[in-house]
């Protein structure tokens, strides 16, 4: 007969990458961890340590009802921190018992402020743990087993006050310059690109103007916008 004692790893979950999000949301998920175990015995999880850093303008008053989920089953485990602070340890006993040879996600929620980002594109928050802050047994032998053996930093999660529109003439397969004689219509003048990041964005207004066509362009209509008919206005400079 041989021996070998439980193991348990920790590492960052690579399928949920970095996150742009709005402030002022709850339940943001800014970090997914895999902890998983080796084929020896299960491990019974005691605590995890979560640490949270800061860049840019990023404040930790802005955070609040830190709390994990396994997402195996869905449920919290361990009780929330009402007040996040840099480094907070989350007693878990119990509610993540992990076989033998199984990897469980387990992801850190928070609730966002308003206060958040100050409206710049640099104030972010991450989480890490640093060695060890996973805590746990075997479930066989009782051994202490932790995890990870080096600082594990999840996902950085940029937040900004609202999404951005941006709005571009598409170059390729628009009309080209090009003369043409009076009196006709349907006359494809450009196309015009919108993109919304981070956000959905409804468009409420969209102003367009001539250049040198003053008297010479009757009216403009707008095609595929989805709407249920195609907007058309006087163009009047």
């Amino acid at each position: 007969l041989s021996a070998s004692a439980a193991t348990l790893t920790a590492v960052s979950n690579a399928a949920y990458g970095n996150q742009t999000i709005i402030e002022g949301q709850n339940d943001v998920k800014i970090a997914s961890y895999l902890l998983q175990t080796g084929s020896s015995e299960g491990v019974n999880i005691s605590s995890v340590n979560v640490d949270i850093t800061l860049a840019g303008s990023a404040a930790l008053a802005a955070l609040s009802n830190l709390k994990l989920k396994r997402m195996d089953t869905g449920v919290q485990i361990g009780s929330t921190v009402s007040t996040p602070a840099a480094s907070n340890t989350i007693t878990v006993s119990g509610q993540l018992n992990i076989p033998a040879n199984t990897t469980v996600e387990i992801v850190a929620l928070v609730n966002m402020s308003t206060a958040a980002s100050d409206g710049g594109t640099d104030d972010t928050y991450s989480t890490n743990l640093d060695a060890t802050d996973v805590s746990g047994t075997g479930a066989v032998s009782g051994a202490t087993t932790n995890a990870p053996a080096a600082v594990v930093t999840a996902q950085t999660i940029t937040v900004v006050e609202s999404g951005a529109l941006a709005v571009t003439i598409e170059t390729s397969g628009s009309a080209a310059s090009q003369h043409f004689s009076p009196g006709l219509s349907g006359v494809e003048m450009a196309k015009i690109k919108l993109a919304a990041t981070v956000e959905d964005m409804k468009i409420t207004r969209l102003e367009l103007r001539s250049i040198n066509g003053s008297g010479n362009i009757a009216s403009a209509k707008l095609i595929g916008t989805g709407l249920t008919s195609d907007p058309s206005v006087p163009l009047t400079a």
